[in-house]
């Protein structure tokens, strides 16, 4: 049996939360699976400064056909997510005549729109140059926002959004009903912030990714030095009983180092009551 084919969106500052997502994956199917980290990649990148990718990892996602020669089938996920459904069930998803990309829809309740950060695609079918889309962006024949967040050099036909909400739950999870959870909003990810309502989820698949020696607390530490995730993260995940309020309080989460000196000063004072 062929492997599963699953690329993760990622870069240096997000790897832990990968090789977790990783764990996840692995820890609940009986299927051969390949895990590419996008970070082993180097996708071309427009020549306009202006318009290079805002992550590690945007553009990529469009060389996953390339990659895999142009054939068979492949999923994306981005790194800060986690995995509770074999993910064989999103490998076996029926996919339309005409079709070659599946991506998940969102409850309009919810406020949330769909993204494009959980898809699985036909590669014979989605036969992408990245160089090319990279050329087009640097036309204008597409814009940043529209190629990366609408995935606009896809018509209409060719894309369906029939993967249901549970495969992609925008910061939701339910027991036994969320297959993936996607931590997506970046100012309380779990490994920045004690205060996400669902961080009990990760820090037990953290716990049980450390357990299966998948990532290694010496991995955790090198992120802390390298200001990747929150220095207090070994005690939010019972690992350590040491912590700093100073510390902690005037820590920059990686999001808040592209922000205004400002926007930094009250972002601190926002998590100042979680510190208390």
């Amino acid at each position: 049996m062929d492997p599963i084919q699953i690329f993760i969106g990622t870069d240096e500052y997000q790897m832990i939360g990968a090789k977790v997502l990783a764990h996840s994956i692995t820890s609940r199917t009986s299927a051969p699976v390949k895990i590419h980290y996008l970070s082993d990649y180097a996708a071309p990148s427009p020549q306009n400064p202006a318009l290079r990718s805002k992550t590690g990892f945007s553009f990529t996602r469009f060389m996953i056909p390339q990659i895999c020669g142009y054939e068979g089938r492949a999923i994306y996920l981005d790194a800060d997510m986690l995995v509770f459904t074999d993910i064989a069930e999103l490998w076996n998803w029926p996919m339309p005549d005409g079709v070659s990309l599946l991506y998940a829809e969102q409850p309009p309740e919810r406020g949330r729109r769909p993204q494009y950060s959980v898809f699985l695609v036909d590669c014979a079918k989605a036969r992408w140059d990245a160089k090319e889309l990279m050329q087009k962006l640097d036309t204008g024949v597409y814009d940043y926002h529209s190629l990366v967040y609408e995935f606009s050099h896809m018509s209409a036909d060719e894309k369906a959004m029939i993967l249901p909400f549970r495969w992609n739950a925008l910061e939701y999870y339910g027991s036994g009903e969320t297959s993936l959870i996607h931590f997506t909003d970046m100012n309380r990810q779990p490994w920045v912030e004690p205060t996400n309502p669902n961080r009990d989820v990760f820090y037990a698949a953290v716990n049980a990714a450390l357990d299966a020696g998948d990532v290694t607390l010496a991995d955790i530490n090198q992120a802390i030095g390298k200001g990747y995730i929150h220095p207090a993260f070994p005690k939010w995940i019972g690992r350590s009983k040491s912590s700093s309020f100073f510390r902690d309080l005037f820590w920059p989460a990686p999001y808040l180092r592209l922000l205004p000196v400002q926007h930094r000063i009250l972002a601190r004072l926002k998590r100042l009551p979680s510190l208390l």
